[in-house]
């Protein structure tokens, strides 16, 4: 072979052995055949060791000095060996050794181990060689790197062949495989199996290397079979073919196997076939057509050939399917998940030969999942589930294919199932697919297997849906659902380096093409293996390769030269590598663009962030209706260009959804989640982007009517419109400066126009002429730049006409009358005006002094009749200063207020009772409590449809539920008991009379399970009656001689906790037997309860709360003055305690230890009769004793939640990069780990208090900052790294944006800077004169580094540490960069009044005032268009001008520190008064703010003004006209 210098063989036999080993029988004949034909027919070189020649010794020598002096770097060596083999049992396994004709047995000395003959055949310069081996359990040998061989294909072509040639090949084939795991010895037996005078093996290698071995391509036309090589593979495949079956029946069935040496790459040791001419074809031409990678899109189905790396996983994955009627498949964006089940499990499903399956085209649900669902059924010939036709269900649809298909399965996936959130708005549309889904899958779990593909991030919003829509027909309780979700879930890990090396050089293989390096490969894996979610962005990277390896081809050709069919070094760095591979591309095609045309800019951008979906967890892309990108000429042209031009970039592929409509979409998530230009748009306008969507779903619905009203006749309206239309414009600036004319003269105008038999069109019902937005998109229209597209253009500008055409009657009117008034009617309305402003501002006196008296639910009244007063006000525009005040005294009331509804009792006062006059129903919606006038009342949560139960003789001092809501038990105070149904019939009525029965009771108490009603009685008893008036039991003490005031059953229902006037709390069985007493506390005990886990009893009295363990021990106590009212919410994490006199009632958190921490403080004006949570531990319901009044409060205001997690001040808040966790540090030593929404999740423990806490860029480590050392922390609490360093208190840690590097500022007066792993990188600032480190900040390039002290010196660095600036202000200890890196604001701490913005050269760009109240930190809102500073007890938001936005106060102490969550609708707040607060913030804090507070009070508002009977006629309407709370 023309390619090497020599062929070299070292062949070895040995039969005549000794020393009590068995001779063998044709060893040496096997041997000697080899030898003939590798001389004959393959023209070797051949060394040959038989019998007595083959000793230890010799063949020492010849693997240690023959062979190393003459095999050289272009031969290549063949290795046989046939004769006795054995393995030992070893540390590692199995220990292989060859038996030399000198061995003795069990002398392991005397044999040669594998380990050195593999040591010493490597050190051999060859590039190829292959190792036969023909001796007992030749597979046991430990020969195997971990890479899999190379398949050979069907058909060598003659580059594959020349690769085969040039890179090395290091193989062994060995005779019989290795079966056993641990072996202490096998015996060496001489039957080695015979065919004539070869062994099985020999004789099938002997007829392999004569020419049978060459049996691929198969023979076609007449031609043999081959294409004259063969390669080490075929050559194994024969081998195995022939001896297997041969030998299955002998003594030893044997298995050949071949395996890689460590030296082995691409090549192949290759025989020529004797007498067989090459037939290599060349490799079929490359063009873009047929490239093996898919860039971002995923690989289907026909792409199964191409799908590589995941075989072990689609086998899990096929046998996971086989048992779980629903698969959720799970895996982060970019994890390959649709890849899995579309090119991996369905082809495998087909290729099933235990079961038949049938297979639904695969569905996305985009905006419509039902119409997909209903095409995929259409398209398998199944019943559609036409929404026309809501009866036809999917269940029955598969009833019909199951009776023509009895024996199949049924497979139905959906593919990325979070656009279920994302895309499909419909909330209707939702429930339904979810029901037919679930349906389906309950009646039909042996036949129809459903997969979904879902991101991981999605999971908690897709499964608390599913479980939201569950059929009710379906019976079954959330956690059964829960169960199956969770028992359905199939993780996607992330791929190992051997399935990434697969995914990488399979393909490439597959088009006969190679990587050049090799090490190019193993560099890609290194740059992806520890990446989540890579693997599009690899294939994106690696198609990039292909096409540049095109266009290098075809300038070659052009040269008249050809190149190796290589992806190369050179090509992959001039991407930048996998990471920056997309974003390149992406910004390449956006710069060609723009470079032709600069109006490219803005096209670009506006249509890009059209496809990024808003929604839960990270981001997504979002499907785009082409219709939805058709825009006025000339922008249309440009429009349609930039989509040509970035999908011919494969960046956004088109389609057609089930709708048959065409759409656009980014090719893959990793695009809206990866590429910096497009993420940096989304931030800057990730306001406007929700109204964007808003409008877009408004103007479809508008558009689906605009054509219908076209073709209807409109009466005479519509035939004068034009004239009306012309009269509106010449009218609007008058209108503009008369502003308003009273409503209802209006309204009367408006019902005289429809009485004349005018109709309003249906599309115009969708028209949004009475939203507070509409201003904003009239501003937004007006520039050239507007985002709007030709149907959203034309509905604002129809918005706009018809908000005035609404008051053009009136106009005409208003306008005719204003011209015939003289000067003193005008002069008249100016006064009127004038009183309107001042009646405006007492209100919003009067909001403000209600809040200041706690009086939160009527100071937002107040706030609400102002703001509408201020939208009726005459004569136009108003005051801003006045808006803006009013703005920040109705956000104050909305961020404060927790008392959510009132319901009215009849104003009598209660008698005293202990808290047992008002009771929930265990499904929460009815309340039930004492009345003042001998009678019970009953009322719906939103304070509608009050029932009052009568029929006593005098005062109710105790109402409950029994456990399953269907009997309501009251008592009144003379021993009347009634049972009531819920509807208010009486059930059954017994009175307790008697001096042997209780006197008096206090209240009345259902036993868990309903059988049992328990009373405390003044008389020293409890007595326990059975529903059907029957004593059950009499509870006494001897040494009880006061009465019971209160009594609580545990969950069990197996104990009865009471307490009274004697100061004890005793423990019953409810056959009265008397568990045990406590000591005597010295004041009454007025109240107890069992919390919802039974393993505390909460007590009340003495102006004290206790918490006793089930054995009455006390666990700790607070001080809760004139508190004897207490009751647990439903997680036993919060306790009320109320006044029963003065009116408050305190809220109490349990931390399952030994702490019960102050949450908050309600205000309820008047003395307290009873307390009660609701079941679902959200709202808490207190009943006056001096008017009946029932106040309903929430546990949490969802605008503001505090959190009393620490002990300490709190120092310090950040959220994680992706918004899901938020770390606080605190002095208390602790740093707390929480979701978004505030609830624990792990507390970090510290040998000190913590300052700083900062999270790296992708969220992986978090650094926190104490006395002397910095800490990093996995986000599971895993402590990672600490830092030393420092020899004082570290105030700051930040990370650099690109993760790799934290800066840390000290009291020592050193900023430091550490690697990622922890070592030190450099001190970048050291200040001798005892001055402090106080805070850092990096740009957003990571470039420069802005460092303040504690004195005023602030230093702007470069990353090497050189100087760019310095800024000597004592008032300047605190910095902050702006999200773009171009402004860094600086400010000094509460003894300064400024925050000053800086350009990054050092130049002073503006000094901002902000009061006398001093500022501290500061944090920018992620879109840069405003920052917070903290205060002494308040926070304030900013315009970057310096414009006041609003005061946030709510803090009582001073504010530390403040931080955004990264979408920038949260603000946390930390604070000395040792609470964490977050703000859910209003998008449009600069131009919408009182609109959108306005919105919100409403919304709370809305049952009490709804259906509150002290609310005057005008308050019900005060929030007419106003839109509702959306989730945005």
């Amino acid at each position: 072979m023309s390619e090497f210098s020599r062929n070299l063989a070292f062949i070895i036999g040995i039969n005549n052995y000794a020393n009590g080993i068995s001779p063998l029988q044709n060893a040496v004949n096997d041997a000697r055949k080899i030898v003939e034909i590798l001389r004959e027919k393959h023209e070797y070189k051949v060394w040959v060791c038989l019998d007595e020649v083959a000793t230890l010794k010799n063949l020492n020598q010849l693997l240690e000095k023959i062979l190393p002096e003459q095999v050289s770097e272009n031969d290549r060596l063949l290795f046989y060996f046939a004769g006795h083999g054995i393995a030992l049992n070893g540390d590692d396994g199995p220990t292989g050794y060859l038996i030399p004709q000198d061995a003795k047995l069990n002398a392991t000395e005397t044999y040669l181990p594998m380990t050195k003959l593999q040591e010493s055949l490597e050190k051999l310069p060859c590039r190829h060689f292959l190792g036969i081996l023909d001796c007992c359990f030749a597979g046991a040998f430990r020969w195997s790197s971990t890479r899999d061989l190379l398949t050979t294909p069907e058909v060598i072509h003659k580059e594959r062949y020349d690769r085969f040639i040039t890179d090395p090949a290091w193989q062994v084939i060995t005779s019989a495989a290795y079966d056993q795991k641990a072996l202490d010895a096998f015996v060496l037996k001489s039957e080695r199996g015979q065919i004539g005078n070869h062994s099985p093996f020999a004789a099938a290698l002997i007829e392999a290397l004569a020419g049978k071995a060459d049996i691929y391509p198969p023979s076609t036309n007449g031609k043999p079979a081959g294409d004259g090589v063969i390669t080490a593979t075929e050559l194994y495949l024969y081998l195995r073919d022939a001896v297997e079956p041969a030998t299955e029946g002998n003594h030893q069935r044997q298995t050949p196997g071949i395996w890689p040496l460590k030296k082995h790459d691409k090549g192949e040791y290759i025989f020529l076939t004797p007498g067989h001419e090459l037939n290599l074809p060349p490799a079929p031409p490359l063009d873009a057509n047929n490239n093996p990678y898919r860039g971002l899109e995923s690989y289907e189905e026909e792409h199964s050939k191409l799908f590589f790396g995941r075989s072990k996983l689609v086998e899990k994955l096929h046998e996971f399917v086989k048992t779980n009627p629903l698969t959720v498949v799970l895996g982060a964006s970019g994890s390959g998940k649709s890849s899995l089940v579309k090119a991996g499990l369905i082809p495998q499903l087909r290729q099933d030969n235990t079961q038949k399956w049938e297979i639904l085209e695969p569905i996305r649900p985009g905006e419509t999942p039902l119409q997909a669902l209903s095409n995929a059924l259409r398209n398998a010939q199944l019943p559609e589930i036409p929404a026309q036709n809501p009866e036809q269900k999917l269940a029955m649809s598969i009833d019909a294919w199951a009776k023509n298909h009895p024996k199949s399965k049924l497979l139905l996936f959906i593919d990325q199932s979070e656009e279920i959130i994302t895309l499909c708005q419909n909330e209707d549309e939702r429930k339904e697919f979810f029901q037919q889904i679930l349906t389906a899958i309950n009646v039909h779990r042996q036949r129809l297997r459903v997969v979904l593909s879902l991101r991981s991030d999605f999971e908690p919003q897709i499964r608390d849906a599913g479980l939201k829509f569950v059929p009710s027909s379906l019976n079954l309780e959330n956690t059964v659902l829960r169960n199956n979700w969770y028992s359905g879930r199939f993780i996607v890990p992330a791929m190992t380096r051997g399935e990434l090396r697969e995914a990488i050089e399979k393909p490439a293989e597959a088009r006969v093409m190679y990587f050049q390096p090799h090490e190019l490969v193993e560099q890609l894996i290194d740059e992806v293996a520890d990446m989540p979610g890579a693997l599009p962005l690899l294939s994106f990277a690696l198609r990039e390769l292909y096409l540049r390896y095109l266009k290098r081809q075809r300038d070659a050709e052009n040269r008249g030269i050809t190149i190796d069919r290589a992806l190369t070094q050179a090509d992959y760095q001039d991407l930048g590598g996998v990471i920056q591979s997309l974003t390149q591309k992406a910004d390449a095609e956006y710069e060609a663009l723009v470079q032709e045309n600069s109006t490219y800019e803005h096209i670009i951008r506006q249509v890009m962030l059209r496809m990024v979906a808003l929604g839960g967890g990270e981001l997504a892309r979002r499907r785009v209706p082409l219709s939805e990108l058709e825009y006025p000429p000339p922008k249309h042209d440009l429009v349609k260009e930039v989509i040509e031009h970035f999908t011919k970039a494969r960046l956004l592929v088109t389609g057609e959804d089930a709708e048959g409509n065409y759409y656009v979409e980014p090719a893959h998530d990793a695009l809206v989640r990866g590429w910096q230009k497009l993420l940096g748009w989304k931030q800057e306008d990730e306001q406007i982007l929700v109204l964007q969507r808003e409008l877009t779903q408004a103007v479809q619905k508008w558009a689906n009517f605009k054509n219908q009203d076209k073709e209807q006749q409109q009466g005479i309206l519509g035939k004068t419109a034009p004239v009306l239309v012309a009269l509106d414009r010449i009218l609007l600036p008058i209108e503009n400066f008369v502003n308003k004319i009273p409503e209802k003269l209006a309204e009367k105008l408006r019902r005289a126009e429809n009485q004349q038999g005018q109709r309003r069109n249906k599309s115009t019902e969708f028209l949004w002429d009475t939203d507070p937005y509409l201003e904003v998109l009239d501003e937004k229209l007006k520039s050239d730049e507007n985002w709007f597209n030709q149907l959203e253009t034309e509905f604002v500008q129809k918005s706009l006409l018809q908000k005035r055409q609404n008051s053009s009657w009136r106009w005409r009117i208003a306008i005719a009358v204003m011209l015939g008034l003289s000067g003193l009617t005008i002069a008249a309305l100016i006064g009127q005006r004038n009183a309107q402003i001042a009646q405006i501002q007492a209100t919003i006196t009067s909001s403000e002094g209600r809040f200041a008296a706690q009086q939160e639910l009527d100071a937002l009244l107040d706030s609400l009749r102002a703001t509408k007063q201020l939208q009726t006000l005459l004569l136009g525009s108003h005051d801003s200063q006045m808006k803006a005040q009013l703005a920040q005294v109705l956000q104050q009331a909305v961020y404060g207020v927790r008392e959510s509804n009132r319901l009215v009792g009849n104003g009598k006062p209660l008698d005293w009772g202990v808290d047992g006059q008002i009771s929930w129903s265990p499904d929460g919606q009815t309340l039930a409590f004492a009345s003042g006038d001998n009678t019970v009342q009953l009322w719906r949560q939103d304070g509608s449809k009050p029932k009052i139960l009568k029929g006593y003789s005098t005062k109710v001092l105790g109402v409950s539920w029994s456990s399953d809501g269907k009997i309501l038990a009251t008592v009144s105070k003379v021993g009347e008991v009634k049972l009531w149904k819920p509807n208010g019939e009486l059930f059954k009525a017994f009175k307790i009379e008697g001096s042997s029965h209780c006197y008096q009771p206090y209240s009345v108490n259902w036993s868990p399970n309903a059988e049992l009603l328990a009373l405390p009685c003044l008389n020293d008893m409890i007595q326990l009656w059975k529903p059907d008036g029957t004593l059950f039991a009499t509870l006494k003490d001897s040494n009880l001689h006061q009465g019971v005031f209160s009594v609580s059953w545990n969950p069990d229902g197996n104990t009865l906790a009471s307490g009274g006037a004697d100061g004890k709390v005793r423990l019953w069985k409810p056959d009265g037997t008397l568990i045990k007493t406590s000591n005597n506390y010295g004041y009454w005990v007025i109240g107890v309860s069992w919390n919802p886990h039974g393993q505390i009893l909460a007590t009340t009295g003495g102006n004290m709360v206790k918490l006793l363990q089930p054995d009455l021990t006390e666990l700790t106590s607070v001080e809760a003055k004139g508190h004897g009212l207490i009751s647990w919410n439903r997680d036993g994490q919060i306790l009320a305690a109320a006044g029963s006199n003065d009116g408050t009632v305190k809220l109490w958190k349990w931390d399952g230890n030994k702490r019960l921490s102050p949450l908050t403080t309600f205000h309820t004006s008047t003395p307290i009769a009873s307390i009660k949570w609701s079941p679902d531990g959200e709202t808490l319901a207190t009943l006056s004793s001096s008017d009946g009044t029932v106040r309903l409060w929430k546990k949490n205001n969802p605008l503001l939640i505090t959190l009393n997690n620490h002990s300490q001040e709190v120092n310090d808040a950040s959220f994680s990069p992706n918004g899901e966790l938020l770390a606080t540090a605190s002095g208390d030593r602790t740093v707390n780990l929480l979701q978004r929404d505030g609830t624990l999740l792990k507390t970090l423990t510290v040998e000190s208090g913590v300052n700083s806490v900062s999270w790296s860029p992708d969220g992986q480590t978090l650094a926190s900052a104490e006395f002397n050392t910095v800490k990093l922390w996995h986000p599971d609490g895993t402590l990672l790294k600490t830092l030393p360093g420092h020899s004082n208190n570290v105030y700051s840690v930040r990370w650099n944006p690109d993760g790799q590097v934290l800066a840390s500022a000290a009291g020592d007066g050193t900023v430091k800077l550490w690697q990622r792993d922890g070592t030190l990188l450099q001190n970048l600032i050291q200040i001798a004169d005892g001055d402090w480190g106080y805070d850092v900040s990096w740009s957003s390039d990571g470039k420069l580094l802005a460092a303040a002290y504690r004195n005023g010196k602030v230093f702007l660095l470069q990353r090497d540490g050189k100087q760019i600036a310095k800024f000597d202000n004592t008032f300047n200890n605190r910095v902050s960069w702006s999200p773009n890196g171009k402004i860094l604001a600086t400010s000094g701490g509460l003894g300064s009044n400024n925050v000053e913005l800086w350009q990054p050269n050092g130049n002073l760009m503006k000094s901002i005032q902000v009061g006398s109240d001093g500022v501290d930190k500061i944090a920018w809102r992620p879109n840069g268009r405003m920052f917070a500073t903290t205060s002494r007890n308040s926070i304030k938001l900013w315009k970057l001008d310096g414009t006041l936005l609003t005061t946030l106060k709510n803090h009582t102490d001073q504010v530390n520190s403040v931080a955004w969550s990264p979408d920038g609708k949260i603000l946390v707040s930390a604070s000395k008064d040792q609470t964490v607060k977050l703000w859910q913030l209003h998008e449009n804090l600069d131009n919408r703010l009182l609109d959108d507070l306005q919105v919100q009070a409403c919304h709370w508002m809305g049952d009490y003004l709804q259906n509150n009977p002290n609310v005057n006629e005008s308050d019900r309407h005060l929030c007419d006209n106003v839109p509702k709370l959306v989730d945005k």
